[in-house]
């Protein structure tokens, strides 16, 4: 999480003091290399709703119909881990308030009351 922020805000900062490292197209001085979307500038934090505001068709026509591939499977995957982060939060609930036996008396520790170590075999929450 922390080490996630630390890079996040070290891109934010020096991708427009490098900008031959982040736009080595238009460096080499080819137009036909030239990227209009590289080009744009919305400051440190600015790019994020820029970039979530770019349409499909231009972001094919500028970086390619396998950039955009790429791209589609990464949403697709941040989708599916979004119902897998909300189905999580009614299941740690059911791990939660399973009841106390012997099986799972020594269970003391937070996480492992959040988990499926604490529901006992043949228990409802199984299931989920």
């Amino acid at each position: 999480g922390s080490i996630s922020l630390v890079l996040f805000t070290l891109f934010s900062l020096i991708r427009n003091r490098y900008e031959l490292l982040y736009h080595p197209r238009d460096a080499s001085g080819k137009k036909e290399l030239h990227c209009e979307l590289a080009t744009q500038r919305w400051g440190i934090f600015g790019w994020i709703p820029g970039v979530l505001s770019v349409e499909e068709d231009d972001f094919v026509e500028q970086c390619g119909l396998d950039a955009a591939c790429f791209v589609r499977v990464l949403v697709m995957g941040l989708k599916l881990a979004l119902i897998g982060c909300f189905n999580a939060i009614w299941l740690l609930a059911a791990y939660r308030t399973a009841p106390t036996k012997t099986e799972n008396a020594d269970v003391t520790d937070g996480l492992d009351q959040l988990s499926l170590a604490n529901v006992t075999n043949n228990d409802p929450r199984m299931i989920g």
